[in-house]
């Protein structure tokens, strides 16, 4: 048992893994990235269909709670620090 990691290199290119029907865990993503907005990246995430659009989503670097609440709107997963 164990993890397997996939990673892609910018929010633009996780769609045809994501689009690909396999089982998640979770997907973990920047809340600030340069090519994709982590909230756009959650609202499109959760229009797909299959397990990405309902398994745990987590947002990184949140700087503020405005940012956290329209990330939780978004999808995002609810956790504490």
């Amino acid at each position: 048992m164990g993890m397997l990691v996939e990673c892609v290199g910018a929010a633009s290119r996780p769609w045809p893994l994501l689009a690909d029907g396999r089982a998640l865990d979770a997907i973990i993503a920047d809340l600030q990235m340069p090519d994709m907005d982590g909230l756009v990246l959650a609202g499109e995430i959760r229009k797909l269909a299959g397990r990405a659009a309902t398994c745990p989503l987590l947002l990184l670097s949140c700087p503020a709670s405005a940012a956290m609440i329209c990330a939780l709107r978004r999808g995002a997963s609810p956790f504490r620090s």
